[in-house]
C-alpha cells in the first residue's frame, strides 16, 4: 500500500513537470510590434535614471515595451546569418549606453550619429541599459 502511494506521487509530480515544461516551451512569443509603448525617454535620462538608482529604475521600466529616442553610438552587425544587429546608442557617458538588440529578421544598419526611435522591451542594466526584441520606429 505505501508503495503504491510513493508510485503514484512521483507519476503526479512528473506529469505536473512534463506539463509545466510543455506549456512554458510553448508559450506565444510577445508581440512588442504590436504593444503600445508604456513610455517614450530619451537615451540619456533612461541612462540616468539607471545609473542614480537601479532598483527604482527597474520597478518603473523592467519587462515594458518603451521607445527610447537618442542618437546612434555605434552598430554591431552580427558576424554570422543567425543573429541580429546591435545598435547602442550615445548617453553622454564615454564607456556605457542603451544598447538595443535586434532580431535577425529586424537588423538595420543605421549611420553612426543619426537621431534613431527605437522600441523594445528593457530587460534592464548590466554595463550597458538594455533593450530586446528592438524595432525602429518612425520619428
Amino acid at each position: 500500500m505505501k508503495k503504491r502511494i510513493i508510485i503514484t506521487s512521483v507519476l503526479a509530480i512528473f506529469l505536473i513537470g512534463v506539463t509545466g515544461i510543455y506549456y512554458v516551451y510553448n508559450k506565444p512569443h510577445r508581440d512588442v510590434k504590436g504593444e503600445n509603448a508604456f513610455v517614450t525617454v530619451e537615451a540619456k535620462q533612461l541612462f540616468d535614471e539607471y545609473s542614480k538608482n537601479q532598483q527604482e529604475a527597474n520597478k518603473k521600466y523592467l519587462d515594458k515595451v518603451i521607445v527610447v529616442k537618442g542618437v546612434v553610438k555605434e552598430v554591431t552587425l552580427p558576424t554570422d546569418n543567425k543573429g541580429g544587429a546591435t545598435i547602442v546608442l550615445e548617453t553622454g557617458d564615454e564607456m556605457f549606453g542603451i544598447s538595443c538588440g535586434f532580431d535577425a529578421k529586424d537588423s538595420q544598419n543605421p549611420a553612426v550619429g543619426s537621431q534613431i526611435v527605437i522600441k523594445g522591451v528593457c530587460t534592464g542594466m548590466t554595463m550597458d541599459v538594455v533593450l530586446n526584441k528592438c524595432s525602429i520606429q518612425k520619428p
